[in-house]
């Protein structure tokens, strides 16, 4: 069972989930989310876990070369298992938004799932992009939480840096793997543009997303609260772009995860201010 649970990457899977849980908060629901978001976060968890296995379906010959012990090149799960095991994950995560979620749910969900499984067997083959579809589907997760909540709008600020912010991200991963001589299956904008030009083309991504940061502080939409945290993810995400090569992924994998906290914060605070005004 072990083998099954890594092949759904649930590292991965429970981020998809807590980005869908941020795009709910922002859009009105409780931090203790009642049973209908609840049910939207396990369909987005399942539903990342099922093209996740599609992911290690289709890599399978790559992860010989750079992770033998991954399930399927270890031969701890044969590909038709990993692939009904797929097909359980998507059928549960789209069954539960049809019986649990308004009817519009299941739309997204069935979009999502599409989207998901085209990156893994095919988009993701392309430069650029295939790294565009992988940041949309951080988005559609936003989307997906606000949606349910019931007010897809508010989560418009964060979905625009999540996207900027995941876009350097794909970005300096594929030079990273570039300047790593790993085994890959696909030609990647670092291949094709050469590992400069590539890293430039991520430092422009941060870039907007440090500019685009501020807007919701000055459009009065969001507090200083917001502020303090944008300003040390934008910190972090030029440190990031300055950074040796081996470094920037993951400093700006942490400077997304400071920005969801930017908005859950923002969020928490103006509650606990506007709590007692109401009881008033």
């Amino acid at each position: 069972m072990v083998s099954y649970i890594r092949l759904a990457h649930p590292l991965t899977s429970v981020s998809a989930a807590a980005a869908a849980y941020t795009g709910a908060v922002v859009a009105g629901s409780a931090f203790v989310p009642e049973r209908t978001v609840l049910m939207a976060l396990l369909s987005v968890l399942l539903i990342t876990a099922g093209s996740m296995v599609v992911n290690d379906i289709t890599d399978a010959a790559t992860d010989k070369a750079n992770s033998p012990k991954r399930p399927i090149p270890s031969g701890k799960v044969s590909k038709g298992k990993a692939t009904a095991w797929a097909a359980l994950l998507l059928v549960i995560g789209n069954f539960i938004a049809f019986y649990f979620l308004p009817r519009e749910a299941l739309y997204v969900t069935i979009a999502a799932t599409a989207l998901s499984v085209a990156y893994h067997t095919a988009a993701k083959k392309i430069p650029v992009a295939g790294n565009v579809v992988a940041s949309a589907l951080l988005v559609v997760a936003i989307f997906f939480g606000s949606f349910v909540q019931g007010d897809y709008m508010s989560g418009l600020n964060l979905m625009v840096l999540a996207f900027l912010s995941h876009m350097s991200y794909e970005i300096y991963k594929t030079v990273e793997a570039a300047i790593g001589d790993k085994h890959t299956a696909h030609r990647t904008i670092a291949t094709k543009v050469g590992v400069i030009r590539a890293r430039m083309v991520g430092s422009l991504f941060i870039a907007a997303v440090v500019i685009a940061s501020f807007v919701p502080f000055f459009t009065n939409i969001y507090s200083a609260v917001y502020l303090f945290f944008a300003v040390i993810a934008d910190i972090i995400l030029v440190a990031a772009a300055v950074s040796p090569l081996r470094l920037s992924s993951k400093l700006i994998k942490v400077a997304i995860v400071i920005i969801f906290l930017a908005f859950l914060a923002d969020v928490y605070n103006f509650r606990e201010i506007a709590s007692p005004l109401l009881l008033e």
